[in-house]
């Protein structure tokens, strides 16, 4: 039993990968439907770095007062990291694997993603 909330702190963070397994957390991803490309921050490593930034008391503060404004603020980093990598690209600075890449994407999803939101998806001058 653990005594007091500092000890249940360092119990939890010494054993993350045993109370949240992989398993678990593969499991719960499956069952609501999310999909991940294989990259070095699979669900599992997300997850387990994201409670260890919380238990550290590494959170941005407008998470802490609302959430929502939290998932907004990752939407429009999104939007503002997608049209910077675009403008590289449209620019033959970056080549669409190595954009798609930085976005945590496949090509293919890339170019699913810039068709959407109807950008032009040739970077050929004229």
């Amino acid at each position: 039993m653990v005594g007091t909330v500092t000890e249940a702190l360092r119990h939890i963070k010494a054993k993350l990968a045993t109370l949240l397994d992989a398993s678990t957390i593969l499991a719960l991803c499956h069952e609501v439907g999310y999909q991940w490309c294989l990259r070095l921050l699979d669900p599992v490593t997300t997850v387990h770095l994201c409670i260890l930034q919380i238990l550290h008391r590494n959170t941005a503060p407008f998470l802490e007062r609302d959430p929502a404004k939290g998932a907004e603020w990752l939407r429009a980093g999104f939007e503002a990291h997608l049209a910077d990598l675009y403008q590289q690209w449209q620019a033959l600075r970056i080549v669409t694997a190595r954009c798609a890449e930085l976005l945590g994407l496949s090509p293919w999803e890339l170019a699913d993603l810039l068709r959407a939101r109807g950008f032009k998806m040739t970077n050929l001058p004229g």
